[in-house]
Parts: C-alpha cells; sequence; structure tokens
C-alpha cells in the first residue's frame, strides 16, 4: 500500500486511504458521520464531506500518515487512535479519534492532536 502524502490526493482518495487504515466505522466516528455508507458515497464520488467533515479529514489523514510513515501496522495505528494519550490528558476527550470527532477548527486544537501524534512519535 503506498502512503499518500498530505494534500496529494482528493477527498476521495484520502477518504479511500484512512478507511483501508483504520477502518470504515472509526473513519465514520472520527470525521463525524453517522453511517459508513456516506464514506463510501464520498469514494463513489456521489456526496462530498461538509466543510466540517473535510477538516476532519484532512486532519484524520495527517495523523494517519503520519503513523504510517513509523512503519507501524494498520492494527498499532487504530489503537494509537482509540488508545488514551498522555498529552491529551487534560482534556476531557483523551483519544486520538475522539478529539478529532469533537475538532471543531481551532488551530489550538490542531496542535493539541500533533502533539500528541508526535509524543507516541518520539516514544512509542
Amino acid at each position: 500500500m503506498a502512503i499518500l502524502k498530505q494534500n496529494d490526493h482528493s477527498f476521495k482518495d484520502r477518504t479511500r486511504y484512512v478507511m483501508e487504515v483504520l477502518g470504515s466505522s472509526l473513519t465514520a466516528y472520527a470525521v463525524g458521520v453517522g453511517e459508513t455508507l456516506q464514506l463510501h458515497e464520498w469514494v463513489a464520488g456521489k456526496s462530498a464531506p461538509s466543510g466540517m467533515q473535510m477538516e476532519r479529514l484532512d486532519l484524520l489523514h495527517e495523523v494517519t500518515v503520519k503513523l504510517q510513515e513509523k512503519g507501524d501496522s494498520k492494527a498499532v495505528v487504530r489503537a494509537v487512535m482509540i488508545g488514551l494519550s498522555p498529552e491529551l490528558e487534560d482534556r476531557q476527550h483523551k483519544s486520538i479519534a475522539e478529539c478529532i470527532h469533537n475538532y471543531g477548527g481551532f488551530a489550538l486544537e490542531r496542535q493539541e492532536i500533533m502533539n500528541a501524534v508526535y509524543e507516541f512519535l518520539a516514544n512509542g
């Protein structure tokens, strides 16, 4: 599987890639859609994400690519996404997936999420 670099491909490709690594259910939860069917419609070009869903998809894709670049398996990447992160202990939402699901588009939120990713990459 080739790793897609951030901003290299359309939302369809980013959706397909993230679903391949994380699975449909986790992807749907993180980007804030109620049904996995909606993700498949994005990939098929039948519909497109809303503005905030697109922001969450972009962030989810960025995080997934970073974790995959480390060479971890899909199972490890999924575990990092749903596991409790020490970097997020001061937040109400303590996993990366929860934080992306609740992401409101603020730079500080994004930075906290990326700090949790970088902490994992540095220290495993």
